[in-house]
């Protein structure tokens, strides 16, 4: 586990001004970090800005996807992939990342009770085709094994 990884862990919302501050819903359960291995591949899932869940994969140097751009990465993932980076930019050994985001269209994701009206309006003028589905950790954790069962 790297510095990186380990401040995430014990501090998963790091990136969330102050969880308080967005409207009551599923984002709000715990846990917002979970790490587990997979055929091999060391996982993680932690939750991103807008509290939705986010994914990824540890690729170890050897791996014909190691230091690919994510767009460069061919896989069948929620959202296609959308971050790509080492591990930990200080020991390239430790292996490059690959991951998804929950937070494209038609993902439900914790909105800031500050822009309650501003949604409200938003919705009322331009309503949604589909139902927004809010992807929990048991279908981002299946995500991420079928992205792994495509290495």
């Amino acid at each position: 586990m790297t510095e990186r990884n380990l401040e995430l862990e014990k501090n998963p919302l790091q990136y969330v001004e102050k969880i308080e501050f967005y409207e009551d819903g599923p984002w709000k359960e715990l846990p917002h970090f979970i790490r587990f291995e997979y055929k091999g591949y060391k996982c993680y899932m932690s939750k991103g800005p807008m509290l939705n869940w986010c994914g990824y994969v540890i690729l170890p140097k050897d791996h014909k996807f190691y230091e690919k751009y994510y767009d460069e990465v061919d896989v069948s993932v929620h959202g296609g992939i959308t971050y790509s980076d080492y591990e930990d930019p200080d020991d390239k050994e430790k292996g490059w990342t690959i991951g998804f985001d929950c937070a494209h269209a038609w993902d439900k994701i914790a909105k800031p009770k500050a822009m309650r009206d501003i949604y409200y309006k938003m919705d009322k003028l331009y309503p949604t085709l589909r139902e927004e589905i809010y992807r929990d950790k048991d279908y981002v954790e299946q995500e991420i094994k079928d992205l792994v069962n495509q290495l």
